[in-house]
């Protein structure tokens, strides 16, 4: 982070876990319904570390929609879903989910394949703008049948 020309280093930790399940269509996208099971967020600045348990968005649901690529295409919902962080700034879950999904490479893949991506976001609260690069290292593991449908096994880890 660099502020007046004073830079330091900001480690941001954060822990997210929620539950997925699949709402239906939207034209060739998919409709999302996602439900926010845990959510920590820690920053340790100059020695200093604040943060914890996010308790205002854990149980909240809302809708999303992912393009069959993985990119997200309507975060609109989790926009809606507003709490106010342990610094006391305003924010939404959207920059939670801007870049959860594991963007998925054209044309066939078998599996095994592995890949990488990588994106940016920025978001914002009421007192900051930040700029998040991501990094993405995925695999794909092979089919795994869930009900009736064939599904994709992708396994990734994010850094940025």
């Amino acid at each position: 982070m660099d502020i007046n020309g004073q830079s330091m280093k900001v480690n941001v930790s954060n822990v997210l876990g929620c539950t997925i399940k699949a709402a239906g269509m939207q034209e060739n996208n998919t409709r999302l319904e996602i439900s926010i099971d845990t959510l920590d967020q820690t920053i340790d600045v100059m020695g200093g570390i604040s943060g914890g348990p996010i308790k205002a968005a854990i149980g909240k649901t809302f809708s999303m929609t992912i393009s069959p690529e993985g990119k997200e295409v309507d975060l609109s919902g989790a926009e809606q879903v507003v709490f106010i962080g342990n610094n006391g700034d305003s924010a939404n879950v959207a920059q939670f989910f801007d870049d959860f999904f594991p963007d998925i490479p054209a044309g066939p893949i078998a599996p095994g394949f592995t890949w990488s991506s990588s994106d940016s976001s920025i978001s914002t609260t009421s007192s900051m703008t930040r700029k998040e690069h991501v990094k993405s290292e995925s695999k794909f593991e092979g089919f795994e049948k869930v009900g009736e449908i064939n599904c994709a096994k992708i396994t990734f880890v994010i850094s940025g």
